[in-house]
């Protein structure tokens, strides 16, 4: 519930535009979880380096291993 509450406040919020990541640890469907992650780009954590590597890509983080 409040895993929810959260995430609706940071869609509502501009300054978290572009940030939301919703990161798979493994296999499910995010619109289970909350049907606002739909809409969001999910990154795959398998294998963890490459995830955190396309996380900071996505971040404009320049990152390398």
């Amino acid at each position: 519930m409040w895993v929810k509450r959260e995430l609706s406040a940071a869609l509502i919020d501009t300054k978290f535009d572009g940030r939301i990541v919703p990161l798979l640890a493994k296999e499910c469907d995010p619109g289970t979880l909350a049907w606002p992650l739909t809409a969001l780009q999910t990154i795959s954590l398998r294998p963890f380096k490459t995830g955190i590597a396309e996380l900071l890509r996505v971040w404009g983080i320049s990152y390398r291993p």
